[in-house]
């Protein structure tokens, strides 16, 4: 079958849903289908992340990643507008393209659905990967599947599980993030590494602050990070104010094969997020065996219910993440996740199957 996965981001940002999408579209092709993806090419910015396939541009502006950064509703209306000015260039740019596949996979704001509406023949699935705003909700009937990611069908209530058909599928972990054999620790080291866009939701600032109330009491954080986005160099000046800057190291952007061999040589992986589902990261950490430092948030807690994978605090502030280190570092807790089993997740073929089976159900690739 031929199909197209329309994310509207997925050359400007490498977050969980894009790392996704590429995952996804890896085991559909293995499954002997055609996958394309669609997102939007703005001539006046250069493409931050490789997609790696074939990609149909949808030529507009790109500000998602300003709007990204505007707090209460004036980001949030902006965010949307966004998303539907999207969805009108893509539909008077490629309607001919998206009817001629036999499945479109979308990612991103529920308003994604409506591209349905202007489709005589592919079916359309929207992604949905946490808890969405009752507003949302009405967008849901175009699609002729809602995949609920991670578990996330629990925030949404039975009438809207039931207003469409739905699947649930789990993310999968890649198959390079696998245990280290050498795991090594040092006393004069409390090695952590955080993993992720670098926007306001991840709160990257509450994790420099915590290295600082660290350090002042003796432990010998430091901090390696590893993404990049709109707030990089906020985050930079931060550690400068802060006198970290031999302890806090930002890498950018890394291929798969590097961020597992960082986390590897990582004491602990450390979370702020203001808000989570099922992050890839944490799920990772957890294959490669470095704690999990967390809080309370999404699946986080489904993911780290044995107590040798993680550590779950209460979210408040940088002195809450603060503590729950300098307990799992001065308790050695950490040490326990070298040789803690591993959860059966399922693959990425799983996945893809579940998704084709509920689209088209009992077609050859399904």
């Amino acid at each position: 079958m031929k199909i197209l996965i329309v994310n509207p981001i997925i050359r400007y940002m490498e977050g969980g849903a894009e790392i996704n999408d590429r995952s996804l579209a890896v085991a559909l092709e293995s499954m002997g289908h055609e996958v394309g993806l669609i997102g939007v090419r703005d001539d006046s910015r250069p493409s931050e992340v490789e997609v790696g396939r074939t990609f149909v541009p949808v030529t507009m502006p790109y500000d998602y990643d300003v709007s990204s950064n505007m707090r209460g509703v004036r980001g949030k209306f902006s965010r949307n507008a966004f998303f539907h000015r999207f969805v009108k260039q893509l539909v008077d740019q490629h309607r001919d393209t998206l009817d001629a596949c036999d499945v479109i996979l979308c990612t991103g704001k529920p308003v994604l659905a409506s591209v349905r509406d202007h489709l005589s023949n592919a079916k359309l699935a929207v992604s949905v990967r946490g808890r969405s705003r009752s507003w949302h909700h009405r967008w849901y009937r175009h699609a002729d599947l809602v995949i609920y990611w991670g578990g996330c069908e629990a925030d949404h209530p039975r009438r809207v599980l039931d207003q469409v058909p739905h699947v649930c599928v789990s993310p999968a972990v890649d198959q390079v993030h696998a245990r280290s054999l050498n795991r090594s620790t040092s006393p004069d080291r409390c090695r952590l590494v955080f993993v992720g866009r670098l926007e306001p939701v991840k709160q990257v600032d509450l994790i420099i602050q915590a290295i600082d109330l660290l350090r002042q009491q003796g432990i010998p954080a430091e901090l390696t990070v590893i993404g990049d986005g709109s707030m990089r160099q906020q985050l930079e000046s931060l550690r400068d104010s802060l006198g970290l800057q031999t302890a806090v190291v930002f890498e950018g952007r890394m291929d798969k094969t590097d961020v597992a061999s960082i986390l590897g040589r990582s004491d602990i992986m450390v979370m702020a997020s203001r808000t989570e589902n099922k992050p890839i990261a944490a799920m990772e950490s957890v294959m490669v065996g470095t704690h999990v430092i967390a809080p309370r948030l999404g699946r986080l807690p489904e993911i780290l219910k044995d107590p040798d994978h993680g550590t779950i605090y209460e979210p408040t502030d940088a002195r809450s993440l603060a503590e729950a280190v300098a307990n799992a570092w001065t308790g050695r807790h950490y040490e326990r996740s070298w040789t803690s089993s591993l959860p059966p997740w399922p693959t990425w073929r799983d996945a893809a199957e579940d998704i084709m089976s509920a689209l088209h159900p009992g077609a050859p690739g399904s």
